[in-house]
């Protein structure tokens, strides 16, 4: 009768075995005889997804795709922008960056008293800075005359027309980096740009530091989102979040 009864369990053990190897998020194996619990048919399953994804899209919670390719799911976004020279200017940054204050830029001198000019300084192409908590990453934003870097015979409108995303690196990367990578992002026409825009990003090393840039071009205007990182952020997904209109 022992011998048995040992053999008509042997089908429970079994059974067990099966359910802890598919069911492990939801059980806990051990030798003790466990509770048929009826799992969830696909179509439940299913449902129930339709169901947590339609909570998330009204409460706001499903991210956007800047968001998502800056890795911010769990450090909220924060948006930067201003207006000047060439047009307008966004950045999203993690919200534990802070801004870094820009120096006015000095009066040009006098020739002839040597002192403090009357003419109105150039405007500082530098635009804004932000620093990491950790001060580890740095981001900056300029804007400055296209021509500047650039002549050309025509009002420059768009980077493209500067030559290929090769050719321009030399314009755009710090000297001594090397070039790790490099992509075109294009903006499509919309309500702010009736033209599209082309994006010109770079990634390099230099000095020891890891650093990316995006640039873009404006009705004469260049604008360039620069960042550098001793530490771990990803510093080409920061600069991909600049935008110009």
């Amino acid at each position: 009768m022992a011998h048995l009864a040992l053999h008509q369990a042997q089908p429970a053990s079994r059974l067990h075995r099966r359910r802890c190897k598919h069911d492990t998020a939801h059980l806990v194996c051990s030798s003790e005889p466990q509770e048929h619990t009826q799992r969830p048919s696909r179509a439940v399953a299913r449902r129930s997804v339709l169901v947590a994804s339609a909570v998330l899209v009204g409460a706001g919670g499903i991210p956007t795709r800047a968001a998502l390719e800056l890795g911010a799911t769990e450090t909220p976004l924060v948006e930067s922008s201003g207006d000047g020279e060439g047009g307008r200017w966004k950045l999203l940054l993690p919200s534990t960056f802070s801004s870094i204050d820009v120096p006015a830029p000095a009066a040009p001198r006098s020739v002839v008293s040597f002192g403090p000019g009357s003419q109105q300084p150039p405007p500082n192409p530098l635009r804004a800075r932000f620093s990491s908590a950790d001060g580890a990453t740095v981001l900056s934003l300029g804007v400055r005359r296209a021509a500047d870097l650039k002549p050309t015979l025509l009002q420059a409108m768009d980077i493209s027309e500067w030559g290929t995303i090769d050719t321009v690196a030399s314009l755009l990367v710090p000297p001594k980096a090397v070039v790790t990578g490099a992509r075109v992002r294009s903006q499509k026409a919309s309500e702010t740009s009736s033209t599209g825009r082309t994006y010109f990003l770079y990634s390099f090393t230099v000095g020891g530091r890891r650093g990316a840039l995006c640039a873009a071009v404006r009705r004469g205007f260049i604008f360039v989102a620069l960042a550098s990182t001793s530490g771990g952020d990803d510093v080409m997904k920061l600069v991909d979040g600049l935008d110009v209109s």
